[in-house]
């Protein structure tokens, strides 16, 4: 079959498209898909490293979105293809991520990542010269049944939503003190409240007697795949250990059941020990592995 392939840089108008190919790519793979919308969503969330119009390119086959390629760099990225869509597609994305490879850093392998049994794509990456190296990520799945899951929160404590400026404030001391690396500001968070896919009734902080945060989640939701993600959370360094974060998620998950959804998924980091006990302590059950897969150029 032949098409025209066309291409160009993410402009914000290509929003609803981006999120439409996203949500296919998770009809077809779901729990072994490489993004759920959510992702796409939380990164576009204003950031010194990361600018949407520079780093995410866009490739169309007769008037569709066909594929994404997001360099979340410096020296890895992501491919999103459209099902049924040619290996081409998926090779042109990839050799334009390692066009923005850091070349101030020639010591440091590219990234790109590949679930453990997704045959297809450890093929095309072992054919361009890739090799597996460790662990990346894990992630978790549970369906949601009623009723939903019970935390008890310490005495005093609570969980809400984000409904006001100084909850914004508290969901970004939230993050800042649950990161290290987090750049959350007021302003970042404001801008992230924008996107269309954002829910306020999804976006939670835990408050502590006296009124502090204690900790925070943000939750999206695929109504076509009636499937939420967890992205991100934390909880305040303060506040660990005492199943606030525990009480986050089953409160998120109630949300999402509340609004249509019939699973969720969140994904850690494969050395976050104390995060995948949490998700396991929600009912959350492993679904994939990934590695990353390096090469040197």
């Amino acid at each position: 079959m032949s098409y025209e392939i066309t291409t160009a840089l993410f402009t914000w108008n290509e929003i609803p498209r981006v999120h439409e190919l996203i949500s296919s790519a998770w009809a077809e793979g779901r729990t072994r898909s490489y993004l759920h919308i959510g992702d796409f969503y939380w990164s576009l969330r204003p950031s010194g490293q990361f600018d949407p119009e520079r780093d995410i390119r866009l490739w169309w086959t007769d008037r569709q979105l066909a594929a994404f390629a997001w360099f979340d760099g410096p020296t890895s990225g992501e491919v999103v293809v459209r099902p049924g869509t040619s290996d081409q597609l998926e090779n042109e994305a990839m050799s334009w991520l390692e066009t923005k490879h850091d070349r101030s850093a020639p010591d440091e392998p590219f990234t790109i990542c590949a679930i453990d049994d997704d045959a297809h794509r450890t093929t095309i990456l072992t054919r361009r010269g890739y090799v597996q190296g460790t662990v990346g990520a894990h992630r978790f799945h549970r369906r949601i049944e009623s009723p939903g899951a019970i935390a008890l929160l310490p005495d005093g404590f609570s969980v809400r939503s984000v409904s006001s400026d100084d909850d914004v404030s508290c969901r970004v001391f939230a993050q800042r003190t649950s990161f290290e690396r987090s750049s959350a500001t007021i302003d970042v968070w404001r801008a992230l409240m924008r996107l269309p896919a954002y829910r306020p009734q999804l976006d939670l902080i835990a408050v502590a007697p006296d009124g502090s945060c204690a900790g925070g989640c943000t939750c999206w939701y695929d109504e076509e795949n009636r499937a939420g993600e967890f992205e991100p959370v934390g909880t305040s360094r303060a506040y660990q250990r005492m199943g606030i974060g525990k009480a986050i998620v089953a409160d998120g998950l109630r949300r999402l059941e509340a609004v249509g959804a019939t699973q969720a998924i969140v994904q850690t980091n494969s050395t976050n020990v104390a995060a995948m006990a949490l998700y396991r302590s929600c009912g959350f059950e492993l679904a994939a592995t990934q590695h990353d897969w390096t090469k040197k150029l």
